[in-house]
Formats: structure tokens, C-alpha cells, sequence
């Protein structure tokens, strides 16, 4: 919040507690999605919108299907980062994209700018939105990559804000690759966004 921040994903591996305390202490303006980094056989998935913790170890289908119940969303978490041993990497997120929302191609904890170009290809390939996470393991981190996105109630007009989002990093990344990643997304967005971003002073191109 001291950040300027409206909004966190709080997504802890394999547990949802941290999620919800956070969420009982926030102010109402506030918003804190409830979720959970999940091993499955093949990887790592991301759940948004969850309840419930979801278990681990079990088919990136049967996950899935596990958060949908909870009218959850699925994401895929830096799946081209060299250094993340959990990535699904390209073949498995093809394989099940059709079931993904979303995939993260910007990666606070990435060490490559051609990994984060990978996954931006990769996105664009399916098809699906893209996100940027901080994927901070201690509170210095937070923040250091984010997503701008209009705002949104719940998970049906979560995905499609992130349609019009763009993805900022400030992390270990170069600052120039924070430029490509806007200008990248920067022509998919809608007007009124661009208008608001700019006027806000998020946006300056």
C-alpha cells in the first residue's frame, strides 16, 4: 500500500494462509486475491480466486479442475525462466493451454531477459493475456514487477483486464526490457486505458 499499490495476489506455495490473513487485515479499498503456487506432476501452476488450498502432486487437469470448483483462475508462472526448476516450460504449457488463463511473462526473480522475450512469444503464440509478478520472497521484493491493468471485481473481469494490462519490471531485469514489455503491450490495450495510464502518469509513451 506505502507502495501505491490497490492490489495484491498473495500466492504462497502450496497454502493459502498467508492469502488470508493478509486479507482480513487489509482496508476495504484494498483488494487481496486469495491464491496459491501449486506443484503439480509436470510444474507449477498458479490459482487465483481460491477458497480452499488446493493439494499438491496431482495432474495439471485434476488442479485445474480442482481451483475451477472454487470458480478460480489458472495462470502459468515463469514458464521459460532457466532458473525456475519448477517451470512448465513450452511444451507442457502448449500442451495444456487451452486450459490456462493466463500465462506470467514477466518474473521478478528472473535473471534473463530472453527468457521474459520466451515467454512473451509463448503468450502470444496461445493466444492467452499476460501477467508480471513480483514473486517476492521477503517484503523488500514486492512490487518490483507488476501488473497495470483496469479495474475489476472478481475473476470473469479479472481476465479480461488482463487482456488490456501491461506488465512493468523493476527487478533484476534491465530497465530497458521494462520499455520493450510496454511498448510490446502498449498497441493491445484499449483506449480509455492508454487514456487513464497516461493521465495517472503510469504511462509516458
Amino acid at each position: 500500500m506505502e507502495r501505491g499499490f490497490d492490489c495484491v495476489a498473495v500466492t504462497d506455495h502450496d497454502t493459502i494462509r498467508g492469502a488470508q490473513e493478509m486479507a482480513a487485515l487489509a482496508p476495504d479499498w484494498f483488494k487481496v486475491i486469495i491464491g496459491q503456487e501449486i506443484y503439480t506432476w509436470d510444474g507449477e501452476v498458479l490459482a487465483l480466486f481460491v477458497q480452499e488450498e488446493i493439494p499438491g502432486a496431482m495432474t495439471i487437469p485434476k488442479t485445474i479442475d480442482a481451483v475451477r470448483e472454487q470458480g478460480g483462475v489458472v495462470g502459468v508462472p515463469h514458464p521459460m525462466a532457466r532458473t525456475a526448476r519448477s517451470r512448465l516450460g513450452a511444451d507442457v504449457t502448449i500442451r495444456y493451454a487451452h486450459l490456462f488463463d493466463f500465462i506470467e511473462t514477466v518474473n521478478g526473480r528472473n535473471t534473463y531477459p530472453q527468457d521474459e522475450r520466451s515467454a512473451h512469444r509463448l503468450a502470444t503464440q496461445l493466444g492467452l493475456p499476460r501477467s508480471a509478478g513480483s514473486d517476492a520472497h521477503g517484503s523488500s521484493a514486492i512490487g518490483n514487477s507488476y501488473t497495470l491493468m483496469p479495474p475489476f471485481q472478481g475473476p470473469a473481469d479479472f481476465v479480461e483486464s488482463l487482456k488490456q494490462s501491461i506488465q512493468v519490471s523493476m527487478a533484476s531485469t534491465p530497465l530497458f526490457f521494462s520499455a520493450l514489455s510496454l511498448m510490446i503491450n502498449a498497441p493491445r490495450m484499449a483506449p480509455s486505458t492508454l487514456a487513464y495510464l497516461r493521465k495517472s502518469g503510469m504511462l509516458r509513451i
